[in-house]
């Protein structure tokens, strides 16, 4: 499972309060609603990003060539979730993107490869052009992380 899903589930996850006669710890910390995915295109703003609260990093910079570009972004957002957009994903940019470290994929739904959405070591989200009920029906089987609108 990825880092992202675990985020996503949790944001809607109530923590209880502790029962008993031990201290108490005051009232629990309530969840935020809304998980923060904040697009960057270099370190920089990475860090930027993270200082301000994003709950996760999403690349938008180049990821084709050696799985290597994104590698600053992932070790500038560390523990959270980074991810890359790449529009027209294949096979081998979520293969990079899994070696290199990558934690989940925003790709577009026309243009994207089948195969690119294989690869379970990634989380997936997919940019859906058509919102209509039966079309974001038809995204169930693909078992997605999320669906940006």
């Amino acid at each position: 499972m990825s880092k992202l899903r675990t985020r996503l589930r949790d944001t809607t996850r109530r923590r209880p309060d502790a029962i008993g006669f031990a201290a108490s710890r005051g009232p629990s910390h309530q969840p935020r609603q809304i998980l923060i995915i904040a697009e960057v295109a270099d370190e920089a703003a990475t860090r930027a990003a993270i200082a301000a609260g994003a709950d996760a990093i999403l690349f938008t910079g180049t990821v084709a060539g050696p799985p290597t570009a994104i590698a600053p972004i992932i070790a500038a957002a560390a523990p959270a979730p980074v991810g890359a957009r790449i529009a027209a994903a294949t096979a081998a940019d979520t293969a990079a993107l899994a070696t290199a470290g990558a934690d989940f994929l925003l790709c577009g739904d026309e243009h994207t490869a089948a195969a690119a959405l294989l690869d379970n070591r990634l989380g997936y989200i997919l940019a859906a052009t058509d919102t209509s009920d039966d079309g974001l029906r038809l995204l169930r089987p693909l078992l997605l992380d999320a669906v940006a609108l």
